[in-house]
């Protein structure tokens, strides 16, 4: 696979570059494709984005409300005065003056505020900036002189948020996206948390001169990671086990060059199998056919023999850690169909595929799920499904070049079974771990390394087992990642009260060929 073009990083953005927009400091994420009618709603306000065309990347911007319309507006880099008001914070603590104030005369009662509701309100209808509003509310409050440095820095922030927001314009990342994600829907990343999608392309050995084996329903996630890792010097082939595609749209909200872009291809798996058996075998030519009872076969001289070792076997989709019923995915050559069998759910039978799918994606029947992405609506703050499908249509409209996620060539699919994968990824919650592993690893080279992400621990525990069982892999290890994030400020450095319980679980190892 040739590259087309040096690797380059935009340091602004441009019309159809996709960006993160970063709302008071995390509250608040959304992704959006800059174009002519690109629009930003936080609360009620709705304000166009064209503002940010030719930014860099980094850039804080402030919504400023006018009589009838709202406009970003670029701060300077030092408008935030962080070091400025840290040493102040700093002199403040250490001055006589304020080292004998505290909180404990203040009765939260609110009548300290001398404005009113209808002042304020009428204060926006007349074109008031927040800034003027915010200076307004120190003015009036009869409390603000006698609170602690600390204590004011807090309440101006909480002022700032309301009536002058802040918008941080952040380059979409494998990092950003996952972050993103986990705070707004963490179902559709299925509970990936950075620190476990890092630690994934560590143990992996994800880097420039890679080829990278990926099988995942994240939407994307982890061949986004390993495009960024790769940056286009190598190859990323996304394989898929369904009769249709599933979607990899977090790939494209990275902004790719032409190279990075044109490294990322998908294949079904089948055909990666059936290439793979035909570089060891090159006079066997299988041919697909079905046994009696139902049974997957092959015809070879005439005859129907079962399946062999390096065919695909059964997938088997589980939940919450169990094994469900199995999906069959027979060898074929030149069609991607996938034959399922039935399961019973609620006691009507259902196509095991439809299951697999409804198993991967958000169960939007949910009431609470309704309830959250109506919340999120009336905040501004767009689902996550409807900005990749907005950025997607921005994209064919504006980006031109090549689009990662263009089916292999025959000549990679050959080059990959005769040389074998370097790298594996697999994040597919869905599936029984053993089971993919035993139908993928013999597509790595000797001594390549893999990781399979999970967000249950049990499914991952009995694979573990099996592959030390059949002498398939060394230095195997189940990880479960931990983080903690930590506030650093001048004399307030500490860690977040609040933390996630989990980031997911992790099984790595290198394959080994068992010995004749």
């Amino acid at each position: 696979m040739s590259v087309i073009s040096k690797s380059t990083i935009q340091n602004c953005a441009e019309v159809g570059s996709s960006v993160l927009l970063d709302i008071n400091d995390g509250d608040k994420m959304t992704f959006a494709r800059l174009h002519s009618t690109s629009t930003l709603k936080v609360g009620n306000i709705k304000c166009n984005l064209e503002a940010l065309v030719g930014q860099p990347y980094g850039a804080v911007f402030e919504l400023q409300s006018e009589r009838n319309s709202a406009k970003l507006v670029r701060l300077p880099s030092d408008s935030s005065g962080t070091k400025e008001k840290h040493q102040q914070n700093e002199a403040d603590q250490n001055s006589e003056e304020v080292k004998g104030r505290d909180n404990r005369a203040l009765v939260d009662d609110n009548k300290a505020q001398n404005l009113s509701s209808d002042d304020i309100d009428r204060m926006k209808r007349e074109g008031v900036s927040g800034r003027e509003i915010i200076e307004a509310l120190v003015a009036n409050s009869a409390s603000f002189e006698t609170k602690t440095a600390f204590s004011q820095e807090k309440y101006m922030k909480k002022k700032q948020k309301k009536y002058a927001p802040r918008v941080l314009m952040r380059r979409p990342s494998a990092r950003s996206i996952c972050e993103a994600y986990f705070v707004k829907d963490p179902r559709k990343i299925g509970f990936c948390r950075m620190d476990t999608l890092a630690l994934m392309m560590s143990l992996a050995n994800v880097g420039p001169k890679s080829d990278v084996l990926v099988l995942e329903s994240l939407g994307g996630l982890i061949t986004a990671a390993a495009a960024e890792r790769v940056g286009g010097h190598g190859s990323i082939c996304s394989a898929y086990y369904t009769t249709k595609r599933p979607p990899i749209d977090m790939v494209r909200l990275l902004n790719l060059d032409d190279a990075t872009a044109v490294s990322v291809v998908r294949a079904p798996l089948e055909k990666l199998v059936a290439a793979r058996r035909s570089a060891f075998n090159p006079k066997e030519k299988p041919v697909p056919a079905v046994l009696e009872g139902g049974k997957s076969a092959q015809v070879q001289n005439g005859r129907a023999v079962p399946k062999q070792e390096g065919q695909i076997e059964n997938l088997a989709p589980v939940r919450n850690g169990r094994e469900e019923a199995k999906v069959s995915v027979p060898h074929q050559d030149s069609s991607d169909s996938v034959t399922a069998d039935a399961k019973s759910i609620g006691g009507e039978a259902v196509p095991m595929e439809m299951s697999v799918l409804h198993n991967m994606d958000v169960d939007h029947d949910d009431k609470s799920n309704k309830a959250a992405v109506e919340a999120r609506e009336g905040d501004g703050c767009v689902p996550l499904d409807k900005e990749l499908n907005a950025a997607a249509e921005g994209e064919e409209k504006s980006v031109k070049g090549p689009r990662p996620g263009n089916e292999a060539t025959s000549s990679d699919i050959q080059r990959w079974a005769s040389q074998g994968f370097s790298s594996l990824l697999v994040a597919a919650p869905e599936l029984e771990p053993w089971t993919v592993t035993q139908n993928l690893l013999p597509l790595l080279s000797s001594s390549s390394p893999f990781v399979i992400y999970s967000p249950y621990q049990q499914p991952l525990a009995d694979c573990m087992y099996q592959l030390q069982k059949n002498n398939m892999a060394v230095a195997v290890q189940l990880t479960e990642p931990w983080c903690r994030e930590y506030q650093v400020l001048p004399l307030r450095s500490h860690p977040h009260m609040q933390m996630s319980a989990t980031g997911g679980f992790t099984l790595s190892g290198i394959r080994i060929t068992n010995p004749v």
